[in-house]
C-alpha cells in the first residue's frame, strides 16, 4: 500500500507517495513531472509500478509528482496543465531536419519561469525530507522531462540522476555549455522510434551531447510512439536503484 498525500511547495501542488509503513523522512526522493496537456495526476500511477518492480529498494523512496502551474481550460483542454505554452501546429511540422534543428536551439518562452518555480519546490521538498540533492533523482515525461533537464543542468550541485522519458533536446547551446560541469552524471533516456510529437532524432541529439560531455547515458529506444512502455519502467527501476 502507498500513502498518497498532497502538499503545496513554492506554489506548486505536489502529489507525494510513500510506502505507508515507512516512518519519515525517506532515504531518497524521486521527482517526476508530467507532460504538456496532461492532468497533474498523470504520472502518479508510476509510483506503484516502480514500487512493485523492486519493493525492497522502493520502500525507502518518496515519489513526488508536481502539477505544472498553467491551466489549459481556456485552450479547450479541461483539467490539463502545462509548464509552458506550446505551439502545437509547429510541433506537427518537426518532421523536417531543418525545422527540428531550429526547434532544439530555442529556449521556449516561459520555461525559465517554470523551471525557477519547480527548482524552488524541489529544494523545499528536499529540505522537508532532510536530504541533499545527491539523494534526489529528477525526471519526467515529454515537457516534464525537458523542464527537469533544465533544472538538473543549472543546479549548483548535481542530483543523483536524471530521467528523460520521451523528451527532446531544446535550449541546445545553454544545455551543452552546462553539461561540461556534469561529467559522469547518470542519465536515463527512453524514446519511441515512431514518436509523432517529439521526433526520435531530437532525443538522439540530446544523448550525443550528453555523451560528448562525458555523461553516462542509459538509453532505451523502443518501437512505438509518445509513451512509456512496461519495459522502459522496468529498466527505469533498475536505474533508480543503481544511482540511489
Amino acid at each position: 500500500m502507498l500513502k498518497h498525500t498532497i502538499r503545496n511547495y513554492s506554489g506548486l501542488r505536489c502529489h507525494i507517495l510513500d510506502a505507508d509503513h515507512e516512518v519519515p523522512p525517506p532515504r531518497q526522493v524521486v521527482v517526476l513531472c508530467h507532460g504538456f496537456g496532461a492532468p497533474g495526476t498523470d504520472l502518479v500511477p508510476l509510483a506503484g509500478e516502480l514500487f512493485a518492480a523492486d519493493p525492497e529498494w522502493g520502500s525507502g523512496t518518496q515519489f513526488v509528482f508536481p502539477e505544472a502551474p498553467l491551466e489549459l481550460d481556456a485552450w479547450g483542454m479541461p483539467g490539463s496543465r502545462a509548464w509552458w505554452l506550446i505551439d502545437m501546429m509547429r510541433l506537427a511540422k518537426l518532421n523536417s531536419r531543418e525545422a527540428l534543428q531550429e526547434f532544439v536551439r530555442e529556449c521556449p518562452d516561459g520555461m525559465d519561469t517554470a523551471a525557477n518555480s519547480l527548482s524552488n519546490a524541489v529544494a523545499d521538498i528536499l529540505s522537508d525530507a532532510g536530504l541533499p540533492a545527491s539523494r534526489c533523482v529528477l525526471g519526467g515525461f515529454s515537457q516534464g522531462a525537458m523542464i527537469s533537464t533544465q533544472i538538473a543542468l543549472h543546479w549548483p550541485v548535481s542530483p543523483a540522476g536524471l530521467c528523460i522519458l520521451s523528451g527532446s533536446l531544446i535550449n541546445a547551446d545553454d544545455w551543452e555549455a552546462n553539461m561540461a560541469s556534469r561529467p559522469g552524471f547518470p542519465v536515463f533516456q527512453s524514446h519511441g522510434s515512431q514518436d509523432p510529437i517529439l521526433p526520435y532524432q531530437g532525443a538522439e541529439w540530446l544523448r550525443e551531447k550528453f555523451q560528448n560531455a562525458g555523461t553516462t547515458v542509459d538509453f532505451h529506444a523502443f518501437s512505438g510512439g509518445h509513451t512509456i512502455t512496461g519495459t522502459v519502467l522496468e529498466n527505469l527501476s533498475h536505474f533508480l536503484r543503481r544511482v540511489l
